[in-house]
């Protein structure tokens, strides 16, 4: 394995430092290779690109360079981490996996991490020390080499020190996995804990996540990845029975991602309100109950398409404005435009819905 950096050891070569490079500010698509069809014209546009997920993703970011050629960022995750046959993040990376990344000619490498679970410091130092030694040794492509880090919820809450500390020691790009039931960034105390981290001299990117990709960007992410479905948009704790979801999509003014039958349901009670209208690629002007309309075996993808172009054009408005306090007091007022809205709409007292955690968590902060 050869001798580990340790902390304090860490050098600028691990990190090309191209901060204004294709990564940078992206909003990228995270799917699977099945999907492949559905989202390589999202893939293509600008600030976007694609995070081809699972153990099949290098056959599909193949496909993704020389069938679709997508001129965007294409990334690979294998996202060993997931499911209830997860690896813990001592195993070994598979080198012909990071091998390959180079050979395709992605825009950066991303570690085949295991979990790194409650308390686990054997298995982020593994992570981070595997990628340290790595980057050593076959030096750091344009784009860099990234440790994926798959965190039990406690590393961005009572462990937030600890995590912080030893992703500054071994100096690595860092993309973060956040694992939780339903929201991982839906407490004050978990968001302070990503923009901490964030803070940080270390380049973080966030992947499978939905929404708080804007949050994330706007306190200082180098790049993000929203899940085409739901099952991509955090990493879900492992559990003895199968999860079984409803087609989601995003209700773009109250920036909520919710079922498609609970928005259909305000619909009917409320079509006139011009909130139903989406200007995205995808809808093109539509009402958003179309997504009623159509058979049900395109839903999920039609409703993921339209949560991605919907988020793509947030993420334009963001990145017209400079890095640093612009970027954070926009995002501050577009939480709090959305849950005005809520209220406006009546949607918690009429409807019951719940306002999103993550959007008063984010607003909590001061920008």
């Amino acid at each position: 394995m050869g001798s580990d950096p340790g902390p304090g050891t860490a050098t600028s070569t691990r990190w090309p430092g191209r901060r204004t490079g294709p990564l940078t500010d992206g909003l990228f698509v995270q799917a699977s290779t099945k999907d492949l069809p559905d989202v390589a014209e999202l893939s293509g546009r600008e600030g976007s690109g694609l995070v081809l997920t699972g153990p099949d993703a290098l056959d599909g970011a193949l496909a993704a360079l020389e069938h679709y050629k997508i001129a965007r960022p294409v990334l690979v995750d294998r996202r060993r981490y997931a499911t209830d046959k997860r690896v813990r993040g001592t195993e070994p990376f598979c080198q012909r996996w990071l091998r390959k990344q180079r050979q395709l000619g992605t825009a950066a490498v991303l570690t085949d991490s295991g979990y790194i679970g409650q308390g686990d410091l054997a298995a982020l130092t593994a992570v981070l020390g595997q990628t340290a030694r790595y980057i050593d040794r076959e030096g750091t492509p344009a784009g860099g080499v990234w440790a994926v880090l798959p965190l039990h919820r406690r590393w961005l809450r009572e462990d937030r020190s600890l995590l912080i500390a030893q992703i500054k020691a071994y100096g690595v790009p860092v993309a973060l996995v956040l694992e939780h039931e339903a929201d991982p960034l839906g407490t004050r105390v978990a968001v302070e804990g990503l923009v901490e981290v964030l803070d940080g001299p270390v380049p973080t990117a966030l992947l499978s996540t939905d929404v708080s990709a804007l949050g994330a960007l706007a306190y200082g992410a180098v790049w993000t990845a929203v899940g085409m479905r739901s099952s991509l948009r955090h990493l879900y704790p492992v559990t003895p029975f199968k999860r079984h979801g409803s087609p989601s999509a995003l209700l773009d003014p109250v920036l909520t991602i919710t079922s498609i039958a609970k928005i259909l349901r305000v619909y009917a009670d409320a079509s006139d309100e011009l909130i139903w209208r989406c200007p995205c690629p995808v809808c093109e002007g539509r009402e958003l109950a179309w997504l009623g309309t159509i058979p049900p075996g395109m839903v999920a993808a039609e409703a993921g398409r339209h949560t991605l172009a919907a988020l793509l054009e947030r993420r334009e408005e963001l990145a017209w404005l400079s890095p640093g306090e612009r970027r954070r007091i926009w995002w501050h007022f577009r939480c709090s435009d959305a849950l005005w809205l809520y209220d406006a709409l009546g949607l918690v007292d009429r409807y019951q819905w719940q306002k999103p955690g993550f959007l008063k968590s984010w607003l909590a902060l001061h920008p």
